[in-house]
């Protein structure tokens, strides 16, 4: 299942290390929101914890644009 725009970016503001919180305020969103998202990218991306679905999401991004430049 494809991620939103938004779980995406959620993603990737994991990947640098932000929390629910930070993101939350920065996207101007409820932590519980931003909380609910991360949940739903897990279950797309099959994954039981933030860290995975983020080492998943990353893996899957690499190979998305290694394959545009072949």
């Amino acid at each position: 299942m494809k991620l939103t725009k938004r779980e995406c970016q959620i993603m990737s503001l994991l990947a640098h290390d932000l929390s629910a919180k930070q993101i939350a305020s920065d996207l101007n969103r409820s932590t519980h929101t931003i909380i609910a998202q991360i949940k739903s990218a897990k279950l797309k991306l099959n994954c039981y914890t933030a860290h995975g679905a983020v080492a998943k999401y990353l893996s899957d991004e690499f190979d998305r644009r290694k394959e545009l430049t072949n």
